[in-house]
């Protein structure tokens, strides 16, 4: 009686909501705009939250070309730093930042610092529809593919893939996609949680299958801007434990628009 009863309020609370309440989710960006996205990784013990490695790459996008539902954007490295411990000892055991003044640093950083100049000169492209999805990857002028391992920020973790259709605040939607570096499967649910404030807050979770035999977990939410659906902030945390004893990646994703104006 009670799954009855629970069933019909369901479909009474449903049949109120009219197409009205229904959010369409799609990206509107202008020829101009230029965006940073600031990409920081860091693996923690789950149990002692000692920070093993910490990672932060900062990349400018710029929107070259709007045609139809496709983004072309160009981009450039700006920035990258990193630490890196062990879990036996207190101090650091390797460290490198970009805004570093040259003249302070070590011999090995300045070695570092050297590729980094030839990488900050590199200039990619990438291409994303209005739904968020890759339709180019990370590309050279010279039409050289970056694959995934290789991308200096994973654009796919930036940037969800929103529904076909419009939806609810509280719908559940699914993104399936394929990792094609360790032969595995990413399958994410992805839920609007809240519309305030003129930002839209997403909340998402899902596993990771590799090689068809193994599962990472992850969770996390993002915050978009309510008008232009362009990425705020997000959290993600991915459960490694089934391959690196007691381990937990964490993901801080911030974006910042620099200038936004149009361009004939």
């Amino acid at each position: 009686m009670r799954l009855i009863l629970s069933v019909c309020l369901f479909m009474a609370f449903t049949s109120c909501r009219s197409d009205a309440d229904k959010i369409l989710l799609r990206l509107k960006y202008t020829k101009g705009d230029v965006y940073t996205i600031s990409f920081q990784r860091y693996s923690t013990l789950s149990e002692s939250k000692k920070v093993l490695s910490n990672e932060v790459i900062t990349m400018r996008y710029r929107v070259n070309t709007v045609i139809n539902d496709t983004i072309a954007l160009i981009c450039k490295i700006d920035g990258m730093k990193y630490r890196t411990a062990s879990e036996h000892v207190i101090i650091d055991e390797d460290y490198y930042s970009s805004d570093e003044d040259e003249a302070d640093m070590t011999l090995k950083q300045k070695k570092v610092h050297d590729l980094f100049k030839d990488i900050k000169n590199l200039e990619f492209s990438i291409k994303i529809d209005n739904r968020g999805e890759i339709v180019q990857p990370y590309t050279l002028p010279d039409k050289t593919v970056i694959t995934q391992p290789f991308s200096p920020i994973d654009y796919k973790i930036c940037q969800i893939v929103f529904p076909e259709k419009p939806v609810f605040i509280g719908q559940t939607w699914e993104n399936i996609d394929s990792v094609e570096h360790i032969d595995g499967k990413k399958t994410t649910y992805l839920e609007i949680e809240s519309v305030e404030n003129s930002v839209i807050k997403i909340s998402v979770k899902g596993s990771i299958e590799i090689a068809k035999r193994k599962h990472m977990n992850f969770t996390g939410s993002y915050t978009i801007d309510e008008k232009s659906k362009k990425l705020i902030a997000a959290k993600l945390s991915f459960d490694t434990r089934f391959f690196m004893r007691d381990g937990i990646i964490n993901i801080d994703i911030k974006a910042n628009d620099v200038v936004s104006f149009p361009v004939s």
